[in-house]
Formats: structure tokens, C-alpha cells, sequence
């Protein structure tokens, strides 16, 4: 299967804010639009995706949920819960949601490919024809590691220009994005 990788040429201005918000309260809202931005991205570079399956890798997958229920394709979305070694769905889907269908899975973080890793396996289990990774934040090694695993159609990572910390990437704010993401305030913010 050929893979294909997609790339920024520069860093969007909503990443840039990402970066730049110093407090995890004002994150969530920079978020959701550099996740909308991305999805626009990975759209027009992949115009043949647009009537794909999404699976919002949770936590950081949902920051794309507002951008994708503002689009007017009908396009089925799945909330799957990925571990290093594991996956599930979070609630039972129709097979034939899954099954012969190209299924893009959205995140904010990835950092060695594993939760991707598990997810892509989970979905091929349930029959996924090809399946994609749309990431906001990663590293050079993340693309390594992403490609490494032979399961993709395509990987888009918005941007690679990011630090690693025991084991984890940061996308330079200065905190974990992952615990901000989850800390205190709810997606509506």
C-alpha cells in the first residue's frame, strides 16, 4: 500500500497560538480552531477523503468534533479510546460503519505512534479497507515511528517542530497539553 505523507509547508497561525497560550484554561478554544484548520488542511490536500469515516482518538480527538458537525457531509464518527497495547470503541457501532471504509483518525498529540498504532488495529479487526492519521502535534521521530508501522494510507501532522520529554511530545507551552486538555474545563469553553 503506497503511503503518503502530508505536511504543512509552514507552521499555521493556529498552531502558533497553541504554542504561544501560556495558560491551560485558554487553551481549549485555540485548540478547536487550529483542529478546524487542520481538517481543512488534510481536506483540501485529500479531496478523495472527504467521505471518510472519523475516529476521534480520545482525549485530545475531540477537539475536532465542532469542526467536523459544522460540515455538511454526513460523514459517520467514532469515539475510540486507544492504550499503548489496546483499543475500544466507546460505544457499539454497526459494523458496516467500520467495515470496507476508509477511517481517518483525529488527534491532538502523537508522540511514539502507539495509540495510533492500537487503533489502526483495532479497526482493521473490524474490517477498515485503509485507514489515516490526522495529528496537530508531533516530532520528527513520531513520523518515523508513524511510518514504521505500515497500516496507513496517510499521515498528516501539522507540525513537527515540537520538543520530547520523558517520553512525551510538547508542543512548547510550556505545559502538558495532554493534562491541560483534560484539567478543569469542559469542550464548551
Amino acid at each position: 500500500m503506497p503511503l503518503n505523507t502530508v505536511n504543512c509547508s509552514r507552521t499555521p497561525e493556529t498552531i502558533l497560538a497553541v504554542k504561544a497560550c501560556r495558560n491551560p484554561c485558554e487553551l481549549r478554544p485555540h485548540l478547536k480552531v487550529a483542529c478546524a484548520d487542520a481538517l481543512r488542511t488534510y481536506a483540501a490536500a485529500r479531496p478523495a477523503n472527504t467521505h471518510a469515516t472519523y475516529a476521534l482518538v480520545l482525549r485530545g480527538g475531540l477537539f475536532f468534533l465542532p469542526a467536523l458537525l459544522e460540515e455538511a457531509r454526513p460523514n459517520p464518527i467514532l469515539l475510540i479510546q486507544g492504550k499503548r497495547n489496546e483499543a475500544r470503541l466507546i460505544e457499539p457501532v454497526p459494523k458496516r460503519v467500520i467495515a470496507g471504509r476508509h477511517i481517518v483518525l483525529l488527534d491532538v498529540v502523537a508522540d511514539t505512534g502507539d495509540t495510533l498504532r492500537s487503533c489502526a488495529l483495532y479497526l482493521r479487526e473490524r474490517g477498515a479497507a485503509e485507514l489515516s492519521a490526522l495529528v496537530l502535534f508531533g516530532c520528527v521521530d513520531t513520523r518515523r515511528m508513524i511510518l514504521s508501522q505500515n497500516l496507513w494510507k496517510d499521515v498528516f501532522i501539522a507540525d513537527t517542530n515540537n520538543s520530547r520529554s520523558n517520553g512525551m511530545v510538547l508542543p512548547d507551552a510550556g505545559f502538558d497539553v495532554g493534562d491541560a486538555l483534560v484539567a478543569g474545563a469542559d469542550l464548551a469553553d
